[in-house]
């Protein structure tokens, strides 16, 4: 069975998202955060929340509502200051988190990971622009727009998907190398740093 898109375009789109979804960005800095100061399970639910957050606008979109993205368009610097703020709430709480690598996790702590994914991926403006302007270049006018939508949707959401859990996985080894209370309180800090810095990155950035 043959999918309902051109192949050519296909592979494209495959190979741009790969490429996108590599760049380290607001999600990938939380990923890795998490992962890093707290195991492989933490960047792991992070990641599943990314998805949650990221698929809310892939629905829309594959059910062929991607210009309600661009008439929410205008609120493009409310979600950059939103998220831009969230991030570097996030990165004061881990710089000024207290050295816990011993701590067991408890169930409430995979939900707060959860929810800071769903969040920050709900609040990048990126997800907002991107059908209006990523999608339509890999549409064929002469094939159904549903489908090819629908199947594009789900390819980016499985890239996504696959290429933040290894971030996660990779940065979770990495744990146990700042196991000890001197790394861990140094790892907080580090990575509080680069949390602020990359919120206050989003703050600075101009829509293009």
């Amino acid at each position: 069975m043959s999918l309902p898109v051109d192949a050519t375009l296909y592979l494209a789109f495959c190979l741009a998202t790969a490429a996108l979804v590599l760049l380290p960005g607001p999600m990938v800095t939380l990923i890795v955060t998490n992962a890093l100061a707290r195991g492989t399970r933490f960047g792991l639910a992070t990641t599943a929340g990314s998805a949650i957050g990221t698929s809310t606008f892939l629905v829309i979109g594959a059910f062929g509502l991607a210009p309600v993205l661009a008439l929410i368009a205008p609120w493009y610097d409310i979600l950059r200051w939103l998220g831009a703020a969230y991030l570097v709430y996030l990165g004061v709480k881990q710089f000024r988190a207290a050295p816990a690598a011993s701590q067991v996790p408890r169930a409430g702590d995979f939900r707060t990971v959860f929810w800071q994914g769903v969040w920050v991926a709900m609040l990048n403006p990126k997800s907002l622009l991107f059908y209006v302007a990523f999608f339509p270049q890999f549409i064929t006018p002469d094939l159904p727009i549903g489908p090819q939508l629908a199947v594009l949707s789900a390819s980016f959401l499985i890239i996504a998907l696959a290429i933040d859990s290894l971030y996660a996985v990779l940065a979770g080894r990495l744990n146990r190398v700042f196991s000890n209370q001197r790394w861990a309180r140094l790892r907080n800090r580090v990575l509080g740093t680069v949390l602020m810095a990359t919120g206050a990155g989003l703050a600075a950035s101009q829509r293009s």
